[in-house]
Order: C-alpha cells, then structure tokens, then sequence
C-alpha cells in the first residue's frame, strides 16, 4: 500500500516494547516499516539506524548492534548547530550502545558512556526520556560490582517516574 500510516508516532514504541521483550519478529516486521519511511524522508534515517541496531543485537551480532547504534547517535544526537536533527532517537540509542556493550563485556565503556551522556541530560533538563540511560547504566554499574550506584540510579529513576505520573494525573 502507498498509504502512509496516520499514526507514526507510535512506531518507536512498539519498536522499544518489542526490542525490550525480545520478539525477534516484532522488531523485524517495525524495522521493515521503518525502512520504508525512511525511502521517502532522510528525518528517519536515524530510526532505521536504531531498528537496525536492535534487531542485530537480538540476533546475536553485537558489533553490527554496536556500529549502527553508533550511527544512530551520530545522526541524531542533540546539537545547537545542527537544529534539523531528530533528538528522540538519541537516548534509545545511547542506552542500546550501553546494553550492547555490557554484553560484549566492555562494562567500563558502557558507564562512561552513559555518564556523560547523564550528565549532558542534566545540563540540558531532559528528564523523563533519559531513563532508558540510566537504566542502562545502572546494568553497567551493576556489572562492575557496583550495586549501590546501580540502586541509586534506578531508584533516582523510580522518583522521577512518580513524579511525572503525579504531574500528568494533576
């Protein structure tokens, strides 16, 4: 069908839902629709990028993960000279590298990584969509036998959820 889908924004989600419950399908069925879109517009390059990237990693080939969650943050990363760019991509992407990474091993990579990227969040008030970082480095610490800064992180994150449930319910 040349109809495009009225609701594109939902797209990402189901992508996330699907990459988070290991549904190898899921994923390959979003990445297809993904590539599609991205044929027509260069503003979903980097969508395809992350799709591509989660689908590698839950085909066990970490490095191609790693390559494409790369080039995803590459393209979409948050710059003040380049105002175009599509930022909701970026985070996802960063805390795939991150997870990536943890499975290679390279558990050090993965909490600089995501520390700076944490640290850019914070200097940028990013709050709600920076947990999937910080969930991703709280696997990196807890790797490195650093469990209390893993709990501080998710715990971090836990207030900051209730916090926006309380909001979006006042």
């Amino acid at each position: 069908s040349r109809v495009r889908p009225m609701f594109l924004s939902t797209i990402m989600t189901e992508l996330t839902a699907h990459a988070r419950a290991a549904d190898l399908t899921g994923v390959k069925q979003l990445r297809d629709r993904i590539a599609r879109i991205a044929a027509e517009s260069k503003y979903w390059r980097p969508a395809q990028l992350l799709a591509d990237a989660m689908y590698q990693r839950l085909c066990g080939q970490l490095e191609a993960a790693c390559r494409d969650s790369e080039a995803c943050i590459g393209l979409s990363e948050i710059d003040p000279d380049e105002p175009a760019r599509v930022p909701q991509f970026w985070l996802p992407a960063v805390a795939g590298l991150i997870e990536t990474w943890v499975e290679r091993g390279l558990h050090e990579a993965g909490r600089e990584l995501g520390t700076r990227v944490l640290a850019k969040c914070v200097r940028l008030e990013i709050d709600a969509p920076s947990q999937e970082v910080s969930r991703a480095l709280a696997l990196a610490h807890a790797k490195l036998g650093d469990i209390e800064a893993a709990v501080a992180l998710m715990d971090q994150d836990t207030a900051l959820h209730c916090a926006c449930s309380r909001m979006s319910c006042e």
